[in-house]
Order: structure tokens, then sequence, then C-alpha cells
């Protein structure tokens, strides 16, 4: 019985750890979205600046 509790236990963590990992992909992904958004930004204004004289 207690083996059957803890492989319960042992499949709910894994279950949950996937879930964590997925989310943690997720945020990556947003994380690496906003840094292309910013630094691309910055790169143009900087594009911007020396084509302006600036």
């Amino acid at each position: 019985m207690a083996r059957d509790s803890n492989q319960i236990k042992l499949e709910k963590l894994e279950f949950e750890c996937e879930e964590i990992q997925s989310k943690i992909s997720t945020l990556e992904s947003i994380v690496n979205t906003f840094k292309r958004e910013i630094f691309g930004s910055l790169e143009s204004d900087s594009t911007t600046n020396t084509k302006n004289g600036l």
C-alpha cells in the first residue's frame, strides 16, 4: 500500500515538474521576444541618430 501511495506521489510530482518546465519555456520565449523588441528598437534608434548626426 505505501509503495502504491509513493508511486502516485511520484507521478504527481513528475507531472508538476513537466508543467513547470513548460511554463519556464514559455517565459523564456516571452523574455526573448521582449529582448528582441527592446534591443531592436534601440538599434534602430542609434542608427537613426547616427544618420541624423547625433
